[in-house]
């Protein structure tokens, strides 16, 4: 599952009420998440990807698919979220909560599945622990 950040343009508070407006990082996402998918499904054996992008909620882009024009277009495709643009903050929790519900889905015993996660900016919203493993 390839999980999108797709948060438009962002700031990051620099110090004592200032902050730098850093720009849209949503065009490298998508030229990275289109170079994956091409390298994941020319890649010998049976491969799928599914699409899942994220603002301050999660959207399911795509169910799993092995159609690489299909896939590259809805990547190139993905409009700017103004969700969060102001602070810069961005639900992560929500597109792997999402992605996790996509991969309970799958029912093959030995299926390798995992979430590959593109980001431009440091996510800043949504459940979050301090406690833990990291």
């Amino acid at each position: 599952v390839l999980v999108l950040d797709t948060t438009g343009e962002y700031s990051i508070n620099t110090g004592w009420f200032s902050s730098v407006t850093v720009g849209s990082p949503l065009s490298k996402v998508k030229g990275a998440a289109n170079k994956f998918i091409e390298a994941v499904l020319n890649a010998d054996g049976k491969n799928y990807v599914s699409i899942v992008t994220f603002g301050t909620e999660s959207q399911v882009v795509s169910e799993f698919s092995s159609n690489v024009e299909e896939l590259t277009n809805k990547v190139s495709a993905l409009p700017e979220t103004d969700a969060g643009a102001a602070s810069g903050l961005s639900n992560s929790n929500s597109g792997f909560e999402s992605a996790g519900q996509l991969m309970e889905q799958i029912s093959k015993p030995n299926a390798i599945k995992n979430i590959v996660f593109f980001t431009g900016c440091v996510p800043g919203a949504g459940a979050s622990s301090t406690t833990g493993h990291y």
